[in-house]
């Protein structure tokens, strides 16, 4: 039984090591992948919130005039003046109805308490 030689040792040794590099950069890669596959749609999401163009209707309360209720949001793609006027027309047809005691306005943006 003759033992490897020094030079098959070495080669073999070689291989492994070049085998473990491209496990290491597949796994890195995979990671890598996964983290933009996760991130990706929420970079996506977040940078379409833009607000120029949304309008939120609001009123306030019998009981307290001083309160700020949501009632829509008007964020169409047709840009600011269609959701404003769409707001505007609204608030309009709330203050409107009979018996109604509240005061409803449109503010740009979205909904803050």
């Amino acid at each position: 039984m003759t033992s490897p030689s020094t030079t098959t040792l070495l080669e073999a040794a070689v291989d492994r090591i070049a085998e473990i590099s491209r496990t290491d950069v597949q796994i890195m890669l995979r990671q890598v992948t996964l983290v933009l596959a996760l991130c990706l749609p929420l970079f996506l999401v977040a940078s379409c919130n833009d607000e120029s163009g949304q309008y939120t209707l609001y009123r306030n309360s019998v009981l307290d005039a001083k309160m700020r209720v949501h009632v829509a949001s008007f964020d169409s793609s047709d840009g600011d003046a269609y959701n404003s006027e769409n707001c505007e027309v609204a608030a309009g047809l709330f203050v409107a109805q009979p018996g109604v005691q509240v005061r409803y306005w449109c503010e740009k943006g979205r909904f803050r308490k």
